[in-house]
């Protein structure tokens, strides 16, 4: 399905996390550096609305990086990534990229946490970000635990792992 995800008994979670709004450098790279997917809303079906369309782009790329501007949708290729300039945090202006990218590795010490009002889980990851300062980056990542799909709104940088 393209969403490359971690393994419960009978659950595949998302991988991917929110790093936030960047300037994408597309002019510093070639054009071999992303490919379109071929159909980034067919993968949910009638999508409604905007956190859909995200999750459609995400999940029809089966690339380690996504780049999400409504309607634009670009699957980046491994060790081809443009450099990155991160924007304001909050709105991402129309100029700008979200960026999504698959991360490196759970924190084995921290447990997953799970919030039954919104039927969410919540783990920290660590995520390496080519091009980009500073490269190591930690977050914590939401997962709704009943679809196994992706919550970015609530995706959260950290700044510094915590336990």
């Amino acid at each position: 399905d393209g969403e490359t995800g971690v393994t419960s008994p009978g659950v595949s979670l998302s991988r991917h996390v929110r790093l936030g709004c960047f300037e994408v450098q597309w002019d510093a790279v070639g054009p071999t550096a992303f490919s379109t997917p071929p159909s980034p809303h067919g993968q949910l079906g009638q999508l409604s609305g905007h956190a859909d369309l995200r999750i459609g782009c995400v999940a029809s790329c089966n690339s380690t990086q996504v780049y999400y501007r409504q309607p634009a949708c670009r699957c980046g290729v491994e060790g081809q990534e443009p450099p990155l300039g991160e924007q304001v945090i909050g709105l991402c202006p129309a100029t700008s990229w979200e960026v999504f990218r698959e991360y490196d590795y759970r924190s084995s010490l921290s447990p997953s946490t799970f919030d039954a009002a919104r039927h969410l889980m919540y783990q920290i990851v660590t995520v390496r970000v080519p091009r980009t300062e500073p490269s190591i980056r930690h977050y914590v990542h939401a997962v709704d635990a009943v679809d196994a799909t992706p919550r970015f709104e609530f995706d959260t940088r950290l700044d510094r792992m915590i336990f």
